[in-house]
Parts: structure tokens; sequence; C-alpha cells
């Protein structure tokens, strides 16, 4: 069997975040490891383990998903694990 490539996946609003949560797992090549509501929930999930993938969709603030990418430099500690951020 293939390993599953992780998720953690960052979104304020609990609906969105669910939908994409349910976007990611539909595909049996990918799990979603952990969700974050907020910037210090995503930073107190990469604490405790590295996904292979941080999903970050810009919160309130415009500035706010690069906050997040800054944020988690240091926990990823590796180019290979990829933030990948939308605004809406």
């Amino acid at each position: 069997m293939v390993k599953s490539i992780s998720f953690l996946v960052v979104d304020d609003h609990p609906v969105f975040r669910q939908g994409l949560v349910a976007l990611v797992q539909s595909d049996e090549r990918y799990k979603v490891c952990a969700e974050a509501g907020s910037e210090a929930e995503a930073l107190a999930t990469l604490e405790q383990s590295v996904p292979d993938v941080v999903l970050s969709v810009t919160f309130c603030d415009p500035g706010s998903s690069l906050l997040v990418t800054h944020l988690c430099h240091p926990f990823l500690g590796t180019p290979s694990v990829p933030i990948c951020q939308g605004s809406l």
C-alpha cells in the first residue's frame, strides 16, 4: 500500500474548513491529519507532528496566510513541505 499524503487544513471558517477536509479526503491517496481554525492552533498542531502539506486559506486579515507561512517555517524545517495558500 502506498503511504497517504497528510494534510494540515487551516481556515478560520468551520464550514469552509470542513469542505476542504471533505475535498482532500475524497481522494484515498490523501488524509487530513489535523485541522486548525487559527494561527495559534496551526502552530500547536505543528509542535505535535509535521504534515506533508499545509493547506492554508486566508483569514479575515489578508496578510494572515503569509503570517501562517512565516510562523510554520521553523516547524517544517524542510523545503519539501509545500504550503498551499489561497485567498477568497
